[in-house]
């Protein structure tokens, strides 16, 4: 969804979703669609910009989509998403605790 098309929608808007992604969504699956915040293409300043733009009060909610992974290894892309979405100017709920833990974000290669 580009910026427009949320200032456009915003008053239908309730709930967003974010994970991010990486390449074009296509009929082969090759793309990368369940991606910690951070560590795909999706530019999540813009996407905060435009919805601070359009006044947006709903929810959100940070989606974490992970298979064949240790506890230990989702808790730390848990919180290199958090942490990335802060860098980006997200603010958090107070409730929210990120374990920074020497976390640095490593694109894929």
């Amino acid at each position: 969804m580009g910026n427009r098309a949320i200032v456009d929608l915003a008053e239908r808007l309730w709930h967003i979703h974010l994970r991010d992604s990486e390449g074009t969504d296509t009929a082969d699956f090759k793309q990368e669609l369940e991606l910690t915040a951070g560590k795909g293409t999706v530019d999540f300043e813009k996407l905060a910009q435009a919805l601070d733009r359009a006044n947006y009060e709903g929810d959100v909610s940070l989606e974490f989509e992970y298979r064949d992974m240790r506890l230990d290894e989702i808790e730390q892309e848990f919180d290199l998403g958090l942490k990335h979405l802060t860098d980006t100017g997200w603010q958090l709920p107070i409730q929210v605790k990120i374990n920074r833990r020497n976390h640095e974000l490593k694109r894929k290669s």
